[in-house]
């Protein structure tokens, strides 16, 4: 019961929060209305990557993941970085089959930083198991709208 404790109040010193798909989080905790808001924010785009080829014209047009953007040149150098790292890391046809939400932490009310974990298949089509490929995003609140602050190439 102490470790209960022990683990709750770090939950809540940390101000940060993790999602797992297919798992539940070893502690029960109560989210902030913030993170809640934000959780609801980032979710879709991370969702809008899964089984989508990053390098093809098709994923690069389409608007839905453009709006988690500011600009169009916010969304390209995201696009350019994120295509190019699953390219680097040899992931099939550029391609992630599952993004996973590690933590969200508010560093302000305006900004915070997501942790995600990008997995998918090696191109090798026979090599096992599973490639993952850590990231940190950075998000910031414009005008009551949560979007994605890309960071420079």
């Amino acid at each position: 019961m102490r470790h209960l404790g022990i683990a709750i109040v770090m939950l809540a010193l940390t101000a940060g929060c993790s999602l797992f798909r297919g798992e539940e989080p070893s502690v029960e905790a109560e989210s902030s209305p913030e993170i809640t808001e934000l959780t609801r924010s980032v979710q879709p785009f991370y969702e809008a990557l899964e089984n989508r080829p990053l390098d093809v014209l098709e994923t690069y047009k389409n608007p839905r993941l453009r709006s988690f953007f500011q600009t169009d040149d916010g969304f390209a150098a995201y696009y350019a970085q994120l295509a190019g790292k699953l390219r680097e890391a040899q992931f099939r046809n550029a391609t992630a089959q599952q993004v996973d939400i590690v933590n969200l932490q508010l560093e302000s009310p305006d900004r915070a930083r997501v942790e995600i974990l990008v997995i998918g298949r090696h191109e090798r089509q026979l090599r096992r198991g599973e490639l993952s490929l850590p990231r940190t995003d950075t998000w910031i609140r414009v005008d009551g709208r949560w979007v994605i602050a890309p960071e420079k190439l």
